[in-house]
C-alpha cells in the first residue's frame, strides 16, 4: 500500500515522502524519499511596451508612454522613469522635463505615464527623447527593454526667407574688410545656408573688391549672419564704383523679399595736381617753336581738363610771340601734355623781354605750386637799331630846343668866317 504524505518541514521546494507500508505483520516499514524541484520563482518583468514612440508637435498635449509587468502581479510593485540627456529635442522648447514612479497594482500588466509635448512654429527636423526605467521594487526586475526613444515628427512648419538687410549700402574705399548683414525671418531646427554672389558694376573683381564667401550659413536658431565684403584701395582718384551682391539657392529656407544689394565705393583719393614741367626758361629771339610740358601728380581715372593762356610782359603778343589761349585733355591713365608757343623775331636790336603762360579752371584736379612758365627772350646784339625818332625836334611854341640849336649854328657860322679874315 503506498500513501503521499507533504512533508511538514521547510525546504525550497515541496518534498513528497513516499511511504511503502506493509502488512500490520511486517516489520518496520521502509521509507524511501524523493524531491521534486519546480525552480525558483523569478520577480515580474517591467519594461517599455516598445523601443521606440512616435508624436507630432501640432498642439501642446500629454503623450502616453505605455509600460508592461509580465507576469501580471499579485501584489504591488513599482518601477521609476525619468527622460536622460542625449535626445535631440529641447526641454522647454519642444518638452517639459519630467519623471516620476509607475505602480501597478494587482493584476494590473499596463501602465502609462504622460509627457508633455510642446507645440511651436519652427521648421526643423524630427527630434527625439531618451526614456530609461529603472529601481524596480516589490520583488520586480526591469525587463529586456529598459529605455525607448520617443521621436516628436515636425508638423510642417513652414520655413523662414532670408534677406539682405538692405538694398544699397556704401563703403570708403580704404574701409577693408566689412559686413554685410543677411537675416532669416525667424528662427529655424535646420542648419540654413544661401549662395551668395557678386557682379561687377564700375567696380571690378579682383581690383577694386574681393569676391565674398559662399556659402553664408545659420546655425539652428540664429536669426543673423553676415556676408564678409573685402574692400581694395587702389590710390587712383577715380569715380566712385558699384558692384552688386546677391543671394540664391536657399536650403531649409526661401528667398525673402530682398536677394540683392548693391555696393558703392566711395572714392577717397584727393585730386591730382597739375604742374609745369619747369618754372620758366630762356629763349633766343629767333628760337621759333619751343614746348613746355604739363604733368599731372598722378594719375587718374577720371578725364582731367585744364584752360591754359599766354599773357603779354614787356613782350607782346603778335610782335615777340605768337598769342594763345586753348585747354589740355588728360584722358584716363594720362599723366602729361604738351604746350607749344612760338618766338617771332623782329629783327630790331633790344633789350630782354618776358611773357608768362599760365593754367586756369582745372576739372578734376587743382592747381600746383607751378602754374605759371615765364618765357625769357634773350637780347640779340646783331639786330638793326632801331631808327630814332626825331619827330619831336620840329619848332612848336614854347618849344626852347629848336631856339638852342639856332644860336649853336650862328656861333659856329662866325666863328668860321673870322678865320677866313685872318
Amino acid at each position: 500500500m503506498l500513501r503521499f504524505v507533504r512533508s511538514s518541514l521547510s525546504f525550497a521546494a515541496p518534498m513528497l515522502l513516499l511511504y511503502l507500508l506493509a502488512s500490520p505483520a511486517a516489520a518496520a516499514p521502509a521509507r524511501l524519499s524523493h524531491r521534486v524541484t519546480h525552480g525558483a520563482m523569478a520577480g515580474e518583468e517591467i519594461q517599455f511596451s516598445n523601443a521606440t514612440y512616435t508624436t507630432t508637435e501640432a498642439a501642446t498635449f500629454m503623450y502616453s508612454v505605455t509600460v508592461s509587468c509580465n507576469p501580471v502581479p499579485t501584489t504591488t510593485v513599482t518601477v521609476t522613469w525619468d527622460i536622460v540627456a542625449g535626445g535631440t529635442a529641447t526641454s522647454g522648447a519642444d518638452y517639459t522635463d519630467g519623471g516620476g514612479t509607475v505602480d501597478f497594482l494587482n493584476g494590473e500588466g499596463s501602465k502609462t505615464f504622460d509627457v508633455e509635448i510642446l507645440a511651436d512654429s519652427i521648421d526643423e527636423p524630427d527630434e527625439t527623447i531618451n526614456l530609461v526605467l529603472t529601481n524596480p521594487q516589490g520583488g520586480a526586475v526591469l525587463g529586456a527593454q529598459a529605455t525607448a526613444v520617443l521621436t516628436i515628427q515636425d508638423d510642417g512648419d513652414t520655413p523662414p526667407s532670408v534677406s539682405i538687410s538692405v538694398s544699397a549700402v556704401s563703403y570708403d574705399e580704404d574701409a577693408g574688410s566689412q559686413q554685410l548683414l543677411v537675416n532669416l525671418s525667424g528662427p529655424s531646427g535646420h542648419t540654413v545656408s544661401v549662395v551668395v554672389d557678386a557682379t561687377d558694376g564700375t567696380a571690378e573683381d579682383p581690383d577694386d573688391y574681393a569676391a565674398p564667401i559662399s556659402p553664408v550659413t545659420f546655425s539652428p536658431g540664429a536669426i543673423s549672419s553676415n556676408i564678409l565684403i573685402a574692400i581694395a584701395d587702389d590710390f587712383r582718384d577715380e569715380p566712385n564704383e558699384t558692384f552688386t551682391v546677391t543671394i540664391s539657392a536657399p536650403s531649409f529656407a526661401t528667398l525673402g523679399a530682398t536677394t540683392s544689394c548693391v555696393v558703392t565705393i566711395v572714392d577717397d583719393e584727393p585730386p591730382p595736381e597739375l604742374v609745369f614741367s619747369a618754372s620758366g626758361s630762356n629763349v633766343d629771339e629767333s628760337a621759333g617753336d619751343e614746348t613746355i610740358s604739363v604733368f599731372l601728380s598722378a594719375a587718374s581715372d577720371l578725364t582731367v581738363t585744364v584752360d591754359f593762356d599766354s599773357v603779354d610782359g614787356v613782350a607782346l603778343g603778335g610782335s615777340d610771340f605768337t598769342a594763345l589761349t586753348g585747354t589740355l585733355t588728360f584722358a584716363p591713365g594720362e599723366t602729361s601734355k604738351d604746350i607749344i608757343y612760338t618766338i617771332l623775331e623782329d629783327n630790331f636790336e633790344e633789350s630782354a623781354e618776358q611773357f608768362t603762360l599760365q593754367l586756369s579752371g582745372p576739372t578734376n584736379a587743382t592747381l600746383g605750386a607751378v602754374s605759371i612758365f615765364t618765357v625769357t627772350i634773350r637780347a640779340n646784339s646783331e639786330d638793326v637799331p632801331k631808327k630814332k625818332d626825331t619827330s619831336n625836334c620840329a619848332a612848336t611854341p614854347g618849344n626852347s630846343a629848336p631856339a638852342a640849336v639856332l644860336i649853336l649854328l650862328g656861333l659856329v657860322a662866325a666863328a668860321r668866317l673870322r678865320r677866313r679874315r685872318v
